[in-house]
């Protein structure tokens, strides 16, 4: 779910510049306003290739269950490497298939009407379309990496596949936030300073740093390691904190460019006026999501702090984010609505 944070943002991005690019020749407006509609589209299409990547580590349950067959005895070893290489073959058929779409996709809109301020915003965009190739490289190679240590674990005989299927569940799992994070660190980085969005992407950044702590602390103890829990909770302690400090910065920033587009009194930037207000008052509820992000990695610190069981810690955090992650999908595809809807000729 997490996947809807990041796809807005360089949409928003433009929507902050819109009154200064506007004011300089007699038809940016229109234009202005079908490069916000058109760039809402291409993310959308930019996105579906990379969700669509991450859908493949799901595949990995499958890989899961043909272990956990074998090791209770409900499928023999021939068997369970018949289905292990049927599923490494349909996992190369359905990457190509992801692979394909990624050739598809068209390249960025250009954004060069917006100016020698956008440079960095045309370089997010590209950078990110060029990152699409290797993230799918990277889903390719865990799934093959799996499938070999599957295969050496039903060849050593039952009950030698437990750790397998923890790797393949821990790895898949750091994979997943990976391939967002790359996507909000470059989109990320192409905010203006004072976008209210730029404070909500260092947050993301942040919830994904407890993400990851978990599945890496779990992977250290299988490589026999020893980490340390006390520094697994306060990694999690400070995520939680830096996503609160985050969102109220992103309070602030989202109420005062929306005072400032209130105040404009251009009726030729009105349409654009209005959209960027919009989305303004839409930021209110995101702040209380994020911070329902926070509340969940501190009851996960928590768990971990009273010496429960790791996993259980990371089942408590997935439990009470789901629907903070949930809402803030909701708003972000309130948003690509709003800049969406900004090319009819009437808000």
């Amino acid at each position: 779910m997490m996947r809807f944070v990041s796809a807005l943002v360089l949409g928003l991005a433009l929507a902050a510049s819109p009154p200064a690019a506007a004011q300089q020749q007699e038809p940016s407006v229109a234009s202005v306003r079908a490069t916000l509609s058109d760039m809402a589209a291409w993310m959308l299409e930019y996105s579906t290739v990379l969700d669509r990547g991450g859908e493949l580590m799901e595949n990995l349950d499958e890989f899961v269950a043909i272990l956990e067959q074998f090791d209770a005895g409900e499928i023999n070893e021939r068997t369970a490497l018949a289905r292990l290489d049927r599923w490494r073959v349909n996992n190369r058929t359905e990457l190509e298939a992801v692979r394909a779409l990624e050739r598809g996709l068209r390249r960025p809109p250009s954004i060069a009407d917006f100016g020698p301020s956008a440079a960095p915003l045309e370089f997010a965009l590209h950078t990110a379309r060029e990152n699409l190739s290797p993230v799918l490289e990277e889903i390719g190679a865990v799934l093959e990496a799996s499938a070999s240590m599957g295969t050496e674990a039903l060849r050593g005989g039952p009950g030698k596949s437990l750790e397998v299927r923890q790797r393949a569940f821990y790895q898949s799992s750091l994979q997943l936030v990976r391939i967002d994070l790359r996507r909000v660190e470059v989109q990320g980085a192409a905010l203006d300073q004072d976008h209210p969005n730029r404070p909500l992407m260092f947050a993301t950044q942040r919830f994904y740093a407890a993400l990851m702590a978990m599945p890496t602390h779990e992977l250290a103890r299988l490589d026999g390691d020893n980490p340390d829990r006390a520094a697994l909770a306060a990694t999690l302690r400070e995520a939680a904190r830096d996503i609160r400090t985050n969102t109220a910065q992103t309070s602030v920033l989202a109420s005062r460019m929306r005072d400032t587009m209130r105040w404009s009194q251009s009726e030729e930037l009105e349409p654009l006026t209005q959209m960027i207000v919009r989305l303004m008052e839409t930021f209110p509820d995101s702040v209380v999501a994020y911070n329902g992000l926070a509340t969940g990695v501190d009851a996960a610190a928590a768990c971990v702090e009273r010496g429960d069981d790791t996993l259980d810690c990371w089942s408590v955090m997935d439990e009470q984010t789901r629907a903070p992650l949930e809402e803030i999908g909701r708003l972000e595809r309130v948003r690509a609505e709003v800049i969406a809807r900004s090319q009819a000729p009437a808000l």
